[in-house]
């Protein structure tokens, strides 16, 4: 692994880690991520009650189409596949942080391949990915 990649996990682990110490032990607020969770839970339901997928939910937001369902499936599945086995807070929170970990990640490898010579270039892509204001309000 290269000094750039070793950084960015360094800094990446560190921030997600805090962020997580800080964000893990706290209450519920308002609009924070059981929306997303009720939303999956819906679609679960959904599913379970056709034993397929579904192409019409009754539930959320008095009833919506869910062809459009795959643009977030990957997140939908983490997000169900993870408060299966916790609680709803905490597994949109686990997602989010896991989520907060790989971007900047993916986003190092991403700009590596593009530029083969330049680590610190993508070093500094990804912390800004990292660091970015869109991905703390989300």
């Amino acid at each position: 692994m290269s000094r750039p990649a070793q950084a960015l996990s360094a800094i990446t682990c560190l921030f997600v880690g805090i962020i997580g110490f800080a964000w893990l032990p706290q209450p519920p607020s308002n609009q924070e991520l059981l929306a997303n969770y009720a939303k999956v839970a819906d679609y679960a339901n959904a599913a379970a009650s056709v034993r397929g997928l579904p192409w019409w939910t009754p539930n959320y937001l008095q009833g919506c189409s869910l062809a459009f369902l795959s643009l977030g499936a990957l997140t939908n599945l983490a997000l169900l596949a993870v408060t299966l086995v916790s609680d709803p807070t905490w597994g949109a929170r686990i997602i989010a942080l896991g989520f907060l970990f790989l971007c900047p990640l993916t986003m190092y490898a991403f700009i590596r391949r593009l530029c083969p010579e330049s680590g610190w270039m993508a070093f500094s892509c990804g912390a800004a990915y990292l660091f970015a204001p869109a991905i703390l309000l989300r």
